[in-house]
């Protein structure tokens, strides 16, 4: 969930098709140590994603105790294709 490296393109479609069948739903990102690696994702996010990007939230980097708090109130925590939690 930390790691913005790990969101393949081949994703983004997975988000949108989940955007569109949920419209409750939220996604919610860790920024990147380095704003710039953020801020290239979010652009590759508004081109596919269009309106349904104001859905996509972006949180400061956490501490261990912040983070788990923060997972901890997550409904689905997803891993991106091509890579996996073990």
């Amino acid at each position: 969930v930390q790691n913005l490296r790990k969101v393949h393109p081949d994703f983004d479609a997975i988000l949108a098709e989940l955007l569109t069948a949920d419209r409750r739903g939220r996604v919610v990102l860790v920024a990147d140590e380095q704003p710039a690696v953020t801020d290239a994702l979010l652009a590759r996010l508004r081109a596919v994603l269009g309106g349904e990007v104001r859905r996509v939230g972006v949180v400061p980097r956490q501490e261990r105790a912040g983070y788990l708090r923060l997972v901890s109130c997550a409904d689905v925590l997803l891993d991106t294709v091509h890579y996996g939690g073990g």
